[in-house]
C-alpha cells in the first residue's frame, strides 16, 4: 500500500483538523455508510450547524470542496479515495431523503399517467441521487437533459 493512501479515518481526522482551526465546537464526528450510493458518510454533531451549513448547504458544500483538496494533495497519482460525502447535523441526510422521495413520486405519477416527468434543476449530486434511487426500478428510466444550473433530471417509461 502507498504511503500516501488516504483512508476514510484520514478524512475524519482532516476534518477534526479543519474544525479545531475553525474554532467550531462539536459533540462527535461519525462515519456511517450510504449503500445506495455506495459511499460513507463523516457526519458532524455540532450546536454550530448554522455556521458549517450556510446558507442553503453553501458552507457545507465548501466544507466538503476544501476537504477534497485536502485529500486530493495526500493522494499518490492515479490514486483515487473512497467515496464519502461530509454532512452537519444529519442536514445532508435529510437532503438525500427529500430527493429520494420526490424520484419515487415522480415514478409513482409516470406509472399512473404514462407521461414523461421533468425534475426540477438539480446539482451533478442530486442527479446522482435520484438515478441511484431509481435504478432498480424494471420499467423506469431517467435520463439527464439540459446545460449547466438548469441540467435537471426527465423520469420516463422504459
Amino acid at each position: 500500500m502507498d504511503e500516501k493512501s488516504v483512508t476514510i479515518n484520514d478524512i475524519q481526522d482532516i476534518l477534526t483538523e479543519l474544525l479545531d482551526i475553525m474554532d467550531i465546537s462539536y459533540k462527535n464526528i461519525s462515519i456511517t455508510d450510504v449503500p445506495f450510493l455506495a459511499s460513507k458518510r463523516i457526519t458532524v454533531e455540532s450546536e454550530e450547524s448554522g455556521i458549517l451549513i450556510g446558507t442553503k448547504g453553501e458552507h457545507l458544500f465548501a466544507l466538503q470542496n476544501i476537504i477534497k483538496r485536502v485529500v486530493e494533495a495526500r493522494l499518490a497519482p492515479g490514486e483515487e479515495c473512497e467515496p464519502y460525502m461530509i454532512d452537519v447535523n444529519d442536514y445532508n441526510l435529510a437532503r438525500i431523503n427529500a430527493i429520494k422521495k420526490r424520484a419515487v413520486d415522480a415514478a409513482g405519477r409516470v406509472r399512473m399517467f404514462r407521461h414523461d416527468v421533468e425534475l426540477e434543476p438539480m446539482s451533478s449530486y442530486e442527479r446522482l441521487i435520484v438515478h441511484a434511487v431509481l435504478a432498480s426500478e424494471r420499467d423506469i428510466a431517467t435520463v439527464s437533459n439540459g446545460e449547466g444550473a438548469h441540467r435537471r433530471i426527465t423520469v420516463t417509461m422504459r
